[in-house]
């Protein structure tokens, strides 16, 4: 009798072990169902998360539920506002232009993309901005962040803006057909463009990096900024209510980052057939010029907060006309 009752505490106790078990598992955390709508703009903005949406594609990804690779800054913003996507990429000043219009319901995830802007010189003749005083650049972006960056290094230097004849045109392709008509003359111009350029113009060289004249124009300064041209971000509240979730992304978007700059020839292969955006040959060699970042937390405020307040000294409409506040940018914790 004793033994049968031992035998039944026994069970009893390993029965209530095994609840105990399955309570402390269904009440620890758990990772949340993959549910972000993310629309990513077509070009650089969009290479670095090639390997998370081919990813997503399969079943693997862990936060996103389905990704739209976006031809315009316009449409990224229509999903957006509308509530179709939960995360986009977007130029930097135009995150700031959002946080506005959103009374302030935008935060900044991370930056993806440093400066892709470019001058090119035909003849080899460039090695300095000292050198573009008294030539004629072909350049896109009158009244945007080109100018104002171009403006800016030009007044660090101290080189009279005047002293270049600065020919805006409409857009890149124009720019480039200016400069086959006139090669005496220079561009400024972005990648993955440049390396597209330069299929067409086989004397075409890389004259000046402006990243990393900014850079330059950095040294000494604390904190430094730096020529951010492309971020993530979300809407504040939808962060607010998934920080498991956007955190999880943000660990795949660095991943992928970092496997699109080690393995450059599958990544080009992705951005090419699974993604749409350039041609794989073309990619594997503009992927080394295009800048591709992972920068979160107060590193991207500092580089961030930096570069937006170079563009409000420029042009104040360019960021909305204030500054972003603090809950601008997400640092996780």
């Amino acid at each position: 009798m004793n033994m049968k009752k031992t035998k039944f505490l026994r069970i009893k106790i390993l029965a209530l072990v095994f609840a105990l078990l399955f309570v402390v598992t269904a009440c620890g955390p758990q990772k949340p169902e993959a549910a972000i709508k993310m629309v990513a703009l077509k070009g650089p903005t969009s290479m670095g998360l090639a390997k998370l949406f081919k990813d997503q594609k399969e079943g693997k990804s862990e936060s996103l539920a389905a990704y739209t690779i976006a031809a315009s800054p316009d449409q990224a913003v229509t999903a957006f506002t509308s509530g179709e996507a939960d995360l986009v990429t977007v130029p930097s000043n135009l995150a700031a232009l959002l946080y506005k219009k959103l009374e302030g319901d935008v935060q900044v995830l991370h930056i993806n993309t440093l400066g892709v802007l470019y001058v090119v010189d035909p003849k080899g003749q460039v090695h300095s901005l000292e050198d573009l005083k008294g030539r004629t650049l072909y350049a896109s972006g009158k009244g945007a962040s080109p100018e104002y960056i171009l403006s800016y290094l030009l007044d660090e230097k101290g080189i009279d803006r005047e002293s270049i004849n600065i020919s805006w045109q409409q857009d890149h392709t124009q720019c480039l057909q200016a400069l086959t008509k006139y090669p005496e003359g220079l561009a400024l111009l972005p990648q993955p463009f440049v390396t597209v350029a330069q299929t067409k113009m086989k004397d075409l060289k890389v004259a000046l990096d402006l990243t990393q004249e900014w850079d330059r124009a950095q040294e000494g300064k604390d904190p430094a900024s730096a020529l951010v041209m492309g971020v993530t971000i979300a809407r504040k509240s939808f962060v607010d209510k998934n920080k498991v979730l956007v955190d999880l992304y943000l660990k795949e978007a660095r991943e992928s980052l970092t496997y699109v700059l080690d393995h450059p020839e599958e990544a080009s292969r992705i951005i090419d057939e699974d993604l749409d955006i350039i041609k794989a040959p073309i990619a594997r060699k503009a992927l080394p010029q295009c800048n591709l970042v992972y920068i979160d937390g107060q590193e991207m405020k500092d580089k961030l907060g930096g570069y937006l307040s170079v563009l409000q000294k420029e042009d104040p409409k360019s960021v909305g006309g204030e500054l972003p506040g603090d809950d601008f940018y997400y640092l996780s914790k």
